[in-house]
């Protein structure tokens, strides 16, 4: 017994593993905010390199709820907000600030394409006569109304 125990020891360095307190799991690095100000001298991409989006990106990160972004999650919005293009980038920051996210503003023109029809919605009735004025035939949705 007291060889079977010599040769446990040699192996794991004359430490029984059985004994040894369980290993924590390695720490996560600390997440650097970037500072809001940050934004009037960093190096954007192209489509975004302009005063009013540096301003935007300024004012949205200095009252973004849980505090500024991070390298990792910066490099993934500006990108995102690239895509969007100027103008609607800077809808979407000012519409944004005091939130977490960027969003654009509700009836903004997205990437999911076009609207649906923006027309108010209409019984079968009106449709028909709606239909019927722009191809330019009779009104026989009149005469068909039973009122």
């Amino acid at each position: 017994m007291a060889d079977a125990f010599e040769r446990v020891e040699a192996a794991h360095g004359g430490v029984d593993p059985a004994s040894e307190p369980p290993h924590a799991p390695p720490k996560r690095a600390k997440r650097v905010r970037i500072e809001p100000d940050a934004y009037l001298t960093r190096t954007l991409p192209p489509e975004l390199d302009f005063p009013d989006v540096r301003a935007a990106l300024v004012d949205f990160n200095r009252t973004r709820k849980g505090g500024p972004w991070d390298e990792t999650l910066a490099e993934v919005r500006l990108r995102q907000i690239a895509e969007w293009g100027r103008v609607r980038a800077v809808a979407a920051l000012r519409h944004s600030c005091g939130y977490e996210g960027v969003h654009e503003p509700h009836g903004a023109a997205s990437s999911r394409g076009p609207t649906p029809s923006a027309g108010p919605k209409l019984n079968r009735f009106h449709r028909m006569l709606v239909d019927e004025q722009a191809k330019g035939a009779p009104e026989t949705a009149r005469e068909a109304q039973a009122c």
